[in-house]
């Protein structure tokens, strides 16, 4: 790649020392888009304004930050759902995540057993591990994530 590029370099800029702009695109986190860059070449790609359906399902409120070339994904801030998962006795009515402050939120069964004072005395079978969710958390979280991940089913439509 570095012999395609230095040869691009060569015929765009025939004056100037190409190994040293070839140290220089060699140290940013993305050659080819410093390369486009540098030869005029660049085109950013199209990102929605909004992400696809599938993938807000998991996130809400999200915000486009902005697309980052140099790394070649899509930013954007995000909120969840606050959420307990908690050890709950099969059949039983799950409370609202407001009413969760006496549940347990262990991972593993036995640990659950053994904090709330039952170890032994109760069957993991009898039990289930659920997620309660509440509101929104109140602060903004941040990711990135491909363009194909943003636009999904955006891109065809």
């Amino acid at each position: 790649m570095n012999k395609i590029i230095e040869a691009l370099l060569k015929a765009k800029f025939p004056a100037i020392n190409t190994s040293d702009l070839l140290e220089v695109i060699n140290n940013t986190t993305n050659a080819e888009v410093a390369t486009e860059i540098i030869c005029g070449l660049y085109q950013e790609p199209w990102v929605s304004d909004v992400p696809s359906v599938e993938f807000s399902k998991t996130r809400f409120e999200i915000v486009l930050v902005g697309y980052n070339k140099w790394i070649n994904a899509v930013e954007y801030k995000y909120k969840n759902r606050k959420t307990k998962t908690v050890w709950i006795k099969k059949d039983t009515e799950l409370p609202a995540y407001s009413n969760t402050n006496s549940y347990q939120s262990e991972y593993y069964f036995k640990d659950f057993a053994s904090k709330s004072g039952s170890a032994g005395l109760i069957s993991e079978s009898d039990y289930e591990r659920k997620t309660i969710y509440g509101d929104l958390e109140t602060n903004y979280f941040t990711g990135s994530c491909s363009i194909s991940d943003w636009n999904g089913d955006l891109a065809y439509s």
